[in-house]
C-alpha cells in the first residue's frame, strides 16, 4: 500500500508546471506573458480533454499497470524537456513549448488515470480505501514541497554556483524527474498482484458495449457519481479562483512582502500534513460524506468571518491559508475514496466495474473547472482594474481581491454541499452492495433492499 501511494509523488509535474512554467517562459525564454499563459492553459486543457478517452482505453484487465510502467520514464523526460532551452526563433519556441507541454500532460494523464483507478483494486474495504487515499494525499503534498519549494531553491543554488540561467533550470528540474521514475516504478511493482482479468457479472438486460459513448452514458446514470461531479465542478471552480488570487490578496490587500505571502503556501501545506491522519480517523468514525461536508465548512466559516469582521490583516491571511490546507487535503482523501465506492455500484448496475472511466470523467471535470476558475480570476483582475505598474491598487480592485478570497469561493463551496447530499453511499449500504455482487457472481439471487436508495 505504501509503495502504491508513493506513485502519487509523480504529481510533482503538475506543481512545477503550475508554479513555474509561465515564470520560466517569460523570464528565461522571453515569451510574451499572455502567450506563456496560453501555453500553460492549453496544455492543462489538452490533458483534461483527453482524460475521458484515456479512462475508456485503460478500462481493460492488465492495461492499467502496463500504462503506469510505459508512461513513467517518458513523463520524466518530457518534464525535463519542458524546462530545457534550445536556440530557436520566437515562433519555433512557442510551438516547441506548446507541443512539449501537451505531450507532458498526455503522459501525465496516461499515468495518473490508470494509477488512480488501481487504488480501488487494492482493497474493497470501505475504511481501507480512505487510508489508501490518505497516504496518496500525503505524497501529493510531498510533491508540492518538491515541485514548489525545492525546485526554486535548487535553481537559485545552481545559478549562484556559476551555471547559466538556462542550465540552472534544467539541473533544478532533474531531481523531480528522478522522483517521477522512482515513484512510478514503485507503484508498478507494488500492484503486481492486482489488475488481472476477473470474472464478469452478466447483465440481465443490456449487452456489453465497447463504445466510449455508451460507457459514459452508463456511468452518468449513476446518481452518486453525478452528485460527486457537481460537487467537483463547484469546488474546483472555487479553488481555481482562490489559489491564484491568494498571492494578490496577501501582497496588495494585506500588505505582506512577496516572501511573507509565499511562506503562507508552506503554512497551508503543513496544515494539510497535520489534517491527513485526523481526517482519516474521523472518516472511519463518521463516514466519508459527513467529513467531506465538514471540510467544506472548515473553509466557509472562516472566510465569512474574515469578510464580516472587516479590515482583514495578516492574522486573517494565516487563518485562510490554514483553512484552505485543511479543506483541500480532506477533499482529496474523501473524493477519490468516494469515487472508488461508486465503482462497485457500476458493477451491480451495468455488470462491469467502471472505476477507470469514472476516474477519467472525474479528472476531466477537475481540469475544466480549474481552468474556468483561472479564466474567471483573470477576468476579475481586468474588470477590477488591476494595474501591475502600481504598488497601490484602487479600492475597487482591493474589494474584488477580498471577495475572491472570501464570499465568492465560500458561496460556490456552500452550493457544492447540496450536491453531496445526493451522494448516499455509506458503510452499511456499501457492504450490502458488496454482498449482492458476491451473490451475483456466484449465480445466486440477491435483494437490493440494503442499497436500493442508490439505484
Amino acid at each position: 500500500m505504501l509503495g502504491y501511494s508513493l506513485g502519487s509523488t509523480t504529481r510533482v509535474v503538475e506543481n512545477i508546471v503550475s508554479f513555474y512554467l509561465v515564470f520560466y517562459l517569460t523570464l528565461v525564454i522571453g515569451i510574451e506573458p499572455v502567450i506563456a499563459g496560453a501555453i500553460s492553459s492549453g496544455a492543462l486543457l489538452w490533458g483534461s480533454f483527453i482524460s475521458p478517452f484515456i479512462g475508456h482505453y485503460a478500462d481493460r484487465p492488465g492495461r492499467k499497470r502496463k500504462l503506469v510502467l510505459l508512461t513513467t520514464v517518458p513523463l520524466a523526460v518530457f518534464q525535463t524537456l519542458l524546462f530545457t532551452s534550445f536556440d530557436l526563433n520566437p515562433t519555433a519556441s512557442i510551438i516547441y513549448y506548446l507541443i512539449i507541454g501537451c505531450l507532458c500532460y498526455s503522459f501525465l494523464r496516461f499515468f495518473s488515470i490508470p494509477y488512480d483507478a488501481l487504488g480501488a483494486e487494492l482493497s474493497q474495504s470501505y475504511d481501507m480505501r480512505s487510508t489508501i487515499r490518505a497516504l496518496c494525499t500525503f505524497f501529493i503534498y510531498l510533491s508540492v514541497v518538491i515541485g514548489g519549494t525545492l525546485t526554486l531553491y535548487l535553481q537559485g543554488l545552481f545559478y549562484e554556483s556559476g551555471n547559466s540561467l538556462t542550465a540552472s533550470w534544467v539541473y533544478a528540474v532533474l531531481p523531480s524527474s528522478i522522483v517521477i521514475i522512482i515513484s512510478g516504478l514503485s507503484a508498478w511493482i507494488s500492484t503486481k498482484h492486482i489488475d488481472k482479468p476477473l470474472p464478469e457479472i452478466k447483465h440481465e438486460v443490456s449487452v456489453k458495449s465497447n463504445s466510449i459513448l455508451n460507457s459514459f452514458k452508463e456511468i452518468l446514470k449513476i446518481k452518486p457519481f453525478v452528485a460527486l461531479l457537481v460537487w467537483c465542478a463547484l469546488f474546483y471552480i472555487a479553488f481555481g479562483l482562490l489559489v491564484p488570487n491568494s498571492i494578490y490578496f496577501r501582497v496588495f490587500y494585506i500588505g505582506m512582502t512577496e516572501s511573507e505571502a509565499a511562506f503562507l503556501f508552506t503554512v497551508g501545506v503543513l496544515a494539510s500534513f497535520v489534517s491527513i491522519p485526523i481526517a482519516t480517523i474521523l472518516i472511519k468514525k463518521f463516514g466519508k460524506r459527513s467529513i467531506m461536508i465538514i471540510s467544506m465548512l472548515v473553509y466557509i466559516i472562516p472566510a465569512i468571518a474574515v469578510l464580516l469582521r472587516g479590515a482583514p490583516g495578516p492574522v486573517d491571511a494565516w487563518i485562510l491559508a490554514i483553512a484552505y490546507g485543511l479543506a483541500n487535503s480532506t477533499a482529496l482523501i474523501t473524493s477519490f475514496s468516494m469515487l472508488y465506492d461508486i465503482g462497485e455500484l457500476t458493477e451491480i448496475v451495468t455488470g462491469e466495474k467502471k472505476t477507470t472511466p469514472l476516474v477519467g470523467a472525474f479528472t476531466f471535470i477537475v481540469g475544466i473547472s480549474k481552468a474556468l476558475g483561472y479564466v474567471l480570476f483573470g477576468l476579475s483582475l481586468q474588470v477590477g482594474g488591476f494595474n501591475s505598474a502600481q504598488e497601490a491598487q484602487s479600492e475597487h480592485m482591493l474589494q474584488v481581491m477580498l471577495y475572491i478570497s472570501t464570499i465568492v469561493p465560500a458561496t460556490l463551496i456552500f452550493l457544492s454541499i447540496f450536491a453531496l447530499l445526493f451522494y448516499r453511499i455509506n458503510k452499511n449500504n456499501f457492504n450490502a452492495l458488496l454482498h449482492a455482487i458476491e451473490l451475483k457472481k456466484n449465480g445466486k439471487s440477491y435483494s437490493p433492499d440494503g442499497f436500493k436508495e442508490l439505484l
